[in-house]
């Protein structure tokens, strides 16, 4: 077979669905150069869809959209809760890490050194006076305000896992949960 004439059999076939009207079954002879091919019209849909399926693909995606969302928002509080977590352990032991290896003045130290020295996200940290707090794009976050970390200007760095709100977020739930405690004093001297 040549590669004409799969060329032709190939332009047959588009030339069929090309040439379809609705509602009719007529034959049709076509001349393409030297050769001749018939075309069937059959019967074509017609495009559009109707109302009631319309109102099912809705309901339908309505129902889907009511049962993943809650999962999503589940899954970012629990995602955002184990970030406080990790950054939680990272301030410990990184301040505790300093202290023994440096020879630490806690009377010298700020949250603002603090960020700093840990490179801890100012997307989720913000300095609050002389406490470090949840933040949220820069501010203090005032609904997830379960957290301060401060020195006290002894030999400590002090952690309080608190409800200010007087309701606890998911979020603070999901991190309190994990600590046993709602203060963490982490001794910073070297006589430890």
């Amino acid at each position: 077979m040549s590669k004409l004439s799969v060329y032709l059999k190939d332009l047959k076939a588009l030339a069929q669905g090309l040439f379809k009207k609705e509602d009719s079954i007529k034959s049709s002879e076509k001349k393409f150069g030297d050769v001749e091919f018939s075309q069937v019209s059959t019967k074509t849909f017609k495009g559009g869809f109707s109302a009631l399926e319309v109102l099912f693909v809705i309901i339908i995606l309505g129902i889907i959209a009511s049962i993943a969302l809650p999962k999503i928002t589940l899954t970012r509080n629990s995602a955002q809760a184990v970030a406080y977590q990790t950054d939680l352990q990272t301030i410990i032991s990184g301040t505790q890490e300093y202290a023994l290896i440096n020879g630490f003045n806690v009377n010298n130290a700020t949250p603002l050194w603090l960020m700093g020295y840990l490179h801890l996200s100012p997307t989720r940290w913000v300095v609050s006076g002389d406490s470090l707090k949840i933040g949220r794009e820069g501010k203090e976050d005032l609904v997830n305000n379960c957290i301060t970390i401060s020195f006290d200007g002894i030999n400590a760095l002090h952690i309080r896992l608190h409800n200010a709100s007087g309701t606890l977020s998911p979020m603070c739930e999901a991190i309190l949960k994990h600590y046993p405690s709602s203060e963490i004093n982490v001794p910073l001297s070297r006589a430890l």
